[in-house]
């Protein structure tokens, strides 16, 4: 379906460095029309997280000249960050035009303190069991963010709970670092699922002080603080462990 992208080169990801940026110029590279005034854009660069590592797609608006198109999902394939939505008129942006980036914040803020979150209920779940705790799956953002556990009993939601809002009390700092391959291992610690790392030449780790330090290619927010009030919601069974329901406010 999305054949096309081959020849385009990847998008420069500008929420890969600064998860608070809420407005961004980019230039228009491809139109592919959908149905009526739906499309995919593809633009040099965004500041639209794509759905992917378990968080939800950014939307928004871009602005062009006299079009503006709402971003609806923005996907991923080989390395380029495609929006689809649909325009206002039925019409689309020119190649090669200049257009503004709005991003819906709210959303985006909502999802980056789920993720940060979902980072630290990692921890609290390895404390609980006394080892590190495969993760089967996430969701980290509205509308019912979740992770799943390959654990064959159900934790105390209390405690889950006391042990994440201690750490987003502490206000900790939340770090993004580079490293190379060959230094992954030093940098990384309490990070689950290390079997099913891809090689790669660069890895981004988020880095919560005391917690964890992770790869993740997700938004979060820079201290622990920001995540307000953790819940446990509820806890499930599934069949290859359980699922923990959380939310933030």
């Amino acid at each position: 379906m999305f054949e096309w992208v081959a020849e385009l080169p990847p998008t420069r990801k500008a929420y890969l460095d600064d998860s608070y940026l809420t407005e961004l110029e980019a230039k228009v590279l491809e139109v592919v029309r959908d149905r009526g005034k739906r499309a995919y854009v593809v633009l040099d660069s965004t500041i639209y997280h794509p759905l992917s590592g378990g968080q939800p797609s950014d939307k928004g608006f871009i602005d062009g000249s006299n079009l503006r198109f709402q971003v609806k999902k923005a996907l991923e394939r080989k390395g380029v960050v495609i929006h689809w939505g649909s325009f206002s008129e039925n019409d689309v942006f020119g190649e090669g035009e200049e257009v503004k980036c709005r991003l819906d914040w709210d959303r985006r803020y909502l999802i980056m303190k789920l993720h940060t979150a979902g980072h630290i209920l990692d921890y609290a779940m390895s404390r609980v069991y006394g080892r590190l705790v495969e993760t089967l799956g996430a969701v980290h953002g509205p509308p019912d963010a979740y992770l799943d556990y390959k654990v064959g009993t159900m934790p105390d939601a209390e405690r889950l709970e006391k042990l994440v809002n201690e750490i987003v009390e502490r206000d900790l700092p939340v770090e993004i670092i580079y490293v190379s391959r060959d230094e992954l291992e030093d940098a990384l610690f309490n990070a689950p699922n290390l079997e099913r790392l891809p090689e790669a030449e660069t890895y981004r780790i988020v880095r919560i002080e005391g917690v964890n330090a992770m790869p993740c290619m997700g938004t979060h927010v820079r201290k622990t603080g920001e995540i307000g009030r953790f819940e446990v919601r509820r806890i499930e069974k599934i069949s290859k462990g359980i699922r923990v329901h959380y939310w933030v406010s």
